[in-house]
């Protein structure tokens, strides 16, 4: 196994403050919490079109916790007995596994993956939506002869 972390970080989620723009495309579900006369015990300012107060800028607003435990790598094996194994007459030695890349990730970041790729030097902890880690799931048998 090979656990990979990062902590005490901050992102900015631009995906998330596109998101939130709460104009006439998708919004996020949190854009269901706005602000009401009722409601005032929140951070999501009242959808308007046109946002003429700038709700949607750049701010502290879309500012996350980046940090993470990420399960990179596990591989998991089983070699069966060499006794078992001479009865079938066709192998010597067998041995099965599975194996998996970013199998998991622990975290309240609101993106895809914490473990975002970055474009630069200076845009550095700025999530401007890069395509998430992919998952990876491996069978494999290894016999002798």
């Amino acid at each position: 196994m090979f656990w990979q972390g990062n902590a005490g970080n901050k992102v900015f989620n631009a995906v998330y403050q596109a998101l939130m723009a709460e104009q006439y495309g998708n919004d996020h579900v949190d854009a269901l919490n706005f602000w009401t006369p009722t409601h005032t015990n929140t951070n999501v300012p009242r959808p308007i079109i046109g946002d003429p107060n700038g709700n949607d800028r750049v701010s502290n607003r879309f500012v996350e916790n980046g940090s993470y435990v990420k399960l990179q790598n596990i591989q998991l094996g089983y070699t069966i007995p060499s006794d078992f194994v001479r009865r079938t007459h066709i192998f010597s030695s067998f041995h099965v596994y599975v194996a998996g890349e970013n199998i998991v990730t622990i975290s309240n970041y609101k993106g895809y993956d914490p473990d975002f790729i970055s474009d630069g030097l200076f845009s550095r902890g700025f999530d401007y939506g890069s395509f998430p880690n992919p998952r990876t799931i491996m069978f494999g048998i290894q016999a002798g002869f």
